[in-house]
């Protein structure tokens, strides 16, 4: 590994340095976001996975899904509107 001075550091490190500023940036935000986040989040990982998981021969998982996908959302609302 044969890096110049000045990227040398952000090269090697860079993914690293992001992960962690990331971490620092989600314990930032007030419990209320983060669950309310995490659950538009959810929602969002499963309309990708009912178009995606079709064509790859899972579509006989979606009913599951749907129903962890609905708890987990949940347990987020609630726990926003318990904070």
């Amino acid at each position: 590994m044969n890096y110049t001075f000045q990227f040398g550091i952000l090269w090697d490190y860079g993914p690293y340095l992001a992960w962690g500023l990331w971490h620092a940036w989600w314990v930032s935000f007030p419990s209320i976001i983060q669950t309310t986040l995490l659950g538009l989040v959810l929602v969002a990982c499963y309309a990708v996975d009912r178009k995606t998981w079709a064509d790859a021969g899972l579509a006989h998982w979606l009913p599951l899904r749907w129903r962890l996908t609905v708890v987990a959302t949940l347990s987020c609302v609630f726990g926003a509107a318990g904070t």
